[in-house]
């Protein structure tokens, strides 16, 4: 994210210091071939750049101050054991807000039917910034959970996390069932005899 920016930053100080002589360069070809006929000098071009790029440069300035204080909360997946030995799946809470964030719950949703199961289940937690907090879910319990809330199937279902402030965050379940899949396929091959 830091490059991208410094690239935006680079090139818009290009622009900034080469319009004018752009500008210049424009208004000397007009003298010898007239391409645009207007009643505005040179400075008054230039001013009138000048301004539209404040604007830009201020609107950006507000965007980048919003987007600090916006929570940007990930959940990632990856397959390990629980401590009964059961298939589970590891689900990791990332958060890269630039700020400590106070969760009050996860749960896994149908936003269509309005059905609300905890895959958590723990007290309020603080996942500080730029830093992330595990969880062990067993496989059963998450296809038993979900088995309860998919109606219409998959396409309504969604991770709510739950933060202080009455803040609900929306996030794609996609890994997860990508996860299961995985685990479905991997027992279908075991069953099959390809696996050896």
């Amino acid at each position: 994210m830091k490059r991208k920016l410094w690239i935006i930053f680079g090139i818009f100080l290009l622009v900034c210091l080469g319009l004018p002589f752009v500008i210049e360069l424009m208004y000397t070809i007009g003298e010898s071939h007239p391409i645009i006929y207007t009643n505005y000098s040179q400075s008054d071009v230039l001013g009138y750049v000048a301004s539209v790029i404040g604007l830009v440069v201020s609107v950006l300035a507000i965007m980048l101050s919003i987007q600090a204080n916006e929570v940007d909360i990930k959940i990632t997946h990856a397959l390990t054991m629980s401590a009964k030995g059961n298939e589970a799946l590891l689900i990791e809470i990332c958060n890269y807000s630039g700020f400590d964030c106070k969760i009050n719950s996860v749960e896994i949703c149908n936003t269509k039917d309005r059905i609300f199961t905890h895959i958590i289940k723990s007290p309020p937690f603080e996942v500080k910034e730029k830093s992330s907090e595990e969880f062990t879910v067993e496989v059963e319990t998450i296809k038993q959970m979900l088995s309860r809330i998919e109606k219409q199937g998959r396409k309504n279902i969604k991770y709510c996390i739950n933060l202080t402030g009455h803040k609900r965050l929306y996030l794609s379940t996609k890994d997860l069932y990508k996860n299961l899949d995985n685990i479905d396929a991997h027992y279908e091959k075991l069953l099959k005899g390809g696996i050896k």
